[in-house]
């Protein structure tokens, strides 16, 4: 943090705050969804989650490929159902 004012100060402090509220109710959710993860195996996890959008103008259409993944995300991505977002 290389913040010198009170105010820039404040702010990063509350965006942290925030960040880390959000990853809570995050394992919160996965655990209700009997998904048991700490926040930083649920972030490792969800950053194994790829998806590669092509775009092809001339059909107008969009191809998506999920990538490979593994058990401990595909089970995150399933519960949290992060398909409907393709």
């Amino acid at each position: 943090m290389f913040h010198r004012v009170d105010s820039s100060i404040r702010g990063h402090v509350f965006t942290c705050y925030v960040g880390l509220l959000l990853l809570s109710l995050l394992v919160r959710e996965l655990t209700q969804l009997g998904v048991s993860s700490s926040i930083q195996h649920a972030v490792k996890h969800l950053k194994e989650i790829k998806v590669t959008r092509f775009t092809v103008p001339a059909v107008n259409k969009a191809i998506e490929n999920l990538g490979e993944m593994s058990d401990a995300a595909r089970k995150i991505y399933d519960a949290l159902n992060l398909g409907q977002y393709l």
